[in-house]
């Protein structure tokens, strides 16, 4: 019997990534059949994966926005959903991925 698979980053929203390489809309970035298997997701437009940022270190994409590529950009300001977390103590508001 075959797993379903489920969407990503629990976005129920059609299109709400795109893709780094052609910045064409995606539905998701990949897909998770079960706690330990994933499936990342190609783009229907350019047949590359949608976002290789996914799989990546952090030091690596930092490394590639210090280079000032455009797919690493794609993926920090349109793939990544960040939370605002609230500081009871100084009364700030913090943004985490």
């Amino acid at each position: 019997m075959p797993m379903e698979p489920k969407e990503s980053e629990s976005d129920t929203a059609a299109d709400a990534f795109v893709c780094i390489n052609c910045d064409s809309p995606s539905s998701s970035i990949y897909q998770e059949y079960s706690k330990d298997v994933i499936r990342i997701t190609e783009c229907k437009k350019c047949g590359e994966i949608v976002d290789k940022y996914v799989e990546y270190d952090i030091v690596l994409v930092i490394m590639d926005l210090t280079l000032q590529y455009i797919s690493a950009y794609r993926h920090l300001l349109i793939n990544t959903k960040f939370k605002l977390l609230n500081d009871p103590v100084f009364g700030q508001t913090f943004a985490s991925p």
